[in-house]
């Protein structure tokens, strides 16, 4: 069991969902409509760092010495209906297209003697989720660099392609519990050419669109892993013994459905700490981990504390926590009032 102390401090893991696709791997059980760090799956270890080139190739390399081919037509790409086109026919085509796909769009402006430029890069797996990554760089005259900056914005969630009052568009939107969509983060317009295929995203031109069905798939892996964590943890009472020595003390651990926790340590039948949070799981290099988070009121000097817990889950669906010895018992009633009862 490993405690750090710190406002949240994230643990950090190598590396899509660190997909290189996505970033810290974490997965809550709450389905928090405001986002946050419930009600969301990120997962780091499916795919690549966004700024690599996913291995598209025959040889398992990418060719990026040759620009895309976008078949952009002069008089401009369109992403309307034209009529006695289904709309339903020409999401399902587009979304087709744009399956465990990566895709890097880019544009860039001048004003006088003043340069920005951007890109977007998007990675759409087929199973709903997405990462998206949005890059500008400012670039001024000046004889100080004081007006040079860049920016990037990373955000991960489900993706679905939708028609609105502009046309076809790529929607981000948050991950609630189940996979759900949730609030909505973003939206891009996709640009057609003239035989349908998919020839700009948010009015930029493509750079790069590549396959991701491998990454796509370790994604998913990792998902389900996570997900089967989170099933077996739900609103379940733990209690961790050291190894061999029970008379050293517990840990008792009550985990709810909501997110919440509470956590009570005895030492000697003496009660040494009380303590209440969200939990989420979370995978990194090591493997499975549940982790703690405190809320700062049980903390005299209002610090919250994260602490880490391994986490194993065997073919038979058997859940091991800690390297000592844990046991796992269901809740029965209400979990809140189960931590309550923890706590007083």
């Amino acid at each position: 069991m490993t405690r750090f102390n710190g406002s949240r401090k994230a643990i950090l893991v190598v590396g899509m969902l660190q997909l290189g696709l996505w970033a810290t791997g974490c997965v809550t059980d709450a389905s928090d409509p405001t986002g946050g760090a419930t009600g969301r799956e990120t997962d780091p270890s499916v795919g690549r760092d966004l700024g690599q080139a996913p291995g598209a190739g025959a040889d398992g390399t990418a060719d990026l010495s040759r620009p895309v081919d976008t078949n952009e037509i002069t008089d401009g790409t369109s992403n309307t209906i034209v009529v006695g086109e289904s709309a339903d026919a020409l999401i399902a085509a587009v979304t087709q297209q744009l399956n465990n796909r990566f895709f890097e769009a880019g544009s860039s402006t001048l004003g006088g003697s003043n340069s920005q430029t951007g890109t977007l890069q998007l990675g759409l797996c087929s199973a709903g989720l997405a990462r998206v990554t949005e890059t500008t760089l400012f670039a001024g005259s000046t004889p100080t660099d004081f007006l040079d900056f860049d920016s990037t914005q990373t955000l991960d969630g489900v993706w679905s392609v939708v028609l609105d009052n502009a046309g076809l568009a790529i929607e981000i939107r948050d991950q609630a519990a189940g996979r759900t969509p949730g609030p909505l983060l973003r939206r891009f317009s996709i640009e057609l050419d003239a035989s349908g295929a998919v020839a700009g995203i948010d009015g930029r031109s493509l750079l790069r669109n590549e396959d991701l069905t491998g990454d796509c798939a370790q994604a998913e892996a990792r998902e389900r892993q996570l997900a089967a964590a989170i099933t077996a943890l739900n609103n379940q009472r733990i209690v961790l013994t050291a190894a061999n020595v029970p008379s050293a003390g517990a840990i008792e651990i009550v985990l709810c459905e909501s997110g919440r926790y509470g956590l009570r340590e005895t030492q000697a039948r003496q009660v040494t700490s009380l303590e209440a949070g969200a939990w989420s799981i979370e995978l990194d290099a090591s493997g499975l981990l549940l982790v703690l988070d405190s809320d700062p009121a049980f903390d005299p000097s209002g610090q919250t504390f994260r602490t880490t817990v391994a986490v194993q889950i065997d073919s038979q669906g058997g859940v091991r926590i800690g390297t000592g010895n844990s046991s796992l018992t269901p809740i029965q009633g209400n979990c809140e009032t189960a931590i309550q009862d923890l706590l007083n």
